[in-house]
């Protein structure tokens, strides 16, 4: 359970850093990175800041992937059967009398349920046939 907890905290902090290190990188329109001021991420990180940003990203990505991975151990091996495979199973056969609907009307004296004549299916309903073909002459158009 512990375990858990640790894993799913490290996940946490490794997406927000990682929105974070994306955020503050500077695209080729110079995006949130020049929020901060033109040269605010050169002062803060260094002439080289693209680099270590570069290389934090990656790092973040790499721990936050594995963590990842992990945590789907994790939680594959709490569950024995898959929902598929418990939807698939025939249902169980029940354990007590088996009791039918009840009847809307009482049972008439003397008439067992064997003596009541089924519904019969109704018969195939034969496809409609095609809707004729009208063919009309080709109308002239006046130039």
């Amino acid at each position: 359970m512990l375990t858990k907890i640790i894993l799913i905290g490290v996940e946490m902090i490794c997406s927000l850093a990682l929105i974070g290190l994306i955020l503050l990188q500077q695209s080729k329109s110079g995006g949130l990175g020049l929020a901060f001021g033109a040269g605010m991420g050169e002062s803060l990180f260094g002439s080289r800041a693209g680099n270590i940003l570069t290389k934090l990203t990656i790092i973040f990505a790499v721990v936050f992937m594995v963590n990842t991975v992990l945590l789907a151990l994790v939680y594959s091996g709490e569950h024995t059967q898959s929902l598929m495979s418990s939807q698939m199973r025939p249902p169980a056969a029940p354990s007590g009398p088996i009791t039918g609907p009840v009847p809307s009307a009482p049972m008439p004296s003397g008439v067992s349920m064997q003596e009541i004549p089924m519904e019969q299916p109704a018969a195939p309903v034969e496809p409609a046939a095609p809707p004729p073909k009208i063919e009309s002459e080709p109308v002239p158009v006046a130039e």
